[in-house]
């Protein structure tokens, strides 16, 4: 693979990592927001559908973060993060650092 090739195909695992680190940001939002919903305002008999959607929420959160092409993503920008630029090495070791702990408890 040429230099140019890596540079392109590393663009683009970074553009795949910050669309999942998007997708996985905004459900940790939802998720906040219902426990917020919970915590001031919870309407009678709601307490076993908000349940149910906080466990939902949470699956997901955990099913997307564990992923194995986001897994793969995320150890093969890791094996380039000297290319990378300050913030993207940053955020891909401290990604990589949470991963590896959930892979080694889940």
């Amino acid at each position: 693979m040429t230099m140019i090739d890596n540079n392109n195909d590393i663009s683009n695992k970074l553009q795949q990592y910050y669309e999942r680190m998007s997708e996985l940001h905004r459900l940790r939002c939802i998720d906040a927001l219902l426990g917020w919903d919970q915590r001031v305002y919870m309407p009678p008999g709601g307490s076993n559908d908000r349940a149910d959607l906080q466990e939902y929420i949470s699956l997901a959160i955990h099913r997307k973060f564990l992923d194995a092409e986001f897994g793969k993503i995320v150890d093969e920008l890791y094996e380039e993060i000297e290319t990378l630029s300050i913030p993207d090495k940053v955020n891909i070791r401290e990604t990589k650092r949470a991963l590896d702990i959930e892979r080694k408890t889940a």
